[in-house]
């Protein structure tokens, strides 16, 4: 590999959308660039219920992964780089229930403010 060529950084994650409610969704965030990154592609089932997303970034990525049971408990899986969040994220996802796309809103603010 050539001093010019950037390393590229792969993962694939989970995801999972029952129709009785339990849901599994990682969301990708940059400390570099400081933001949240959409996958860039997503696999699903047939049913639309399970899948992979997958994500290519020029810089490693962590990620916050929200997990909501059937039967309608939340939780909140933080790295440890992140967890100056968590209690927020928490609080959100667990306590006030808010949506993923709310979370996401919430982290690009956080980030912005970095």
């Amino acid at each position: 590999m050539s001093e010019k060529q950037e390393k590229i950084y792969t993962y694939e994650k989970e995801y999972r959308h029952t129709r009785l409610g339990g849901l599994t969704v990682s969301i990708a965030i940059c400390v570099t660039c400081k933001r949240v990154i959409e996958p860039t592609r997503k696999y699903r089932s047939k049913t639309k219920t399970h899948g992979i997303d997958y994500y290519v970034h020029e810089h490693p990525l962590l990620f916050i992964t929200l997990i909501q049971s059937n039967r309608g408990y939340r939780v909140v899986k933080i790295p440890k780089e992140l967890e100056d969040m968590y209690i927020v994220i928490e609080r959100l996802w667990v306590y006030e229930e808010k949506h993923v796309n709310d979370i996401k809103s919430y982290l690009e603010s956080y980030l912005a403010k970095m």
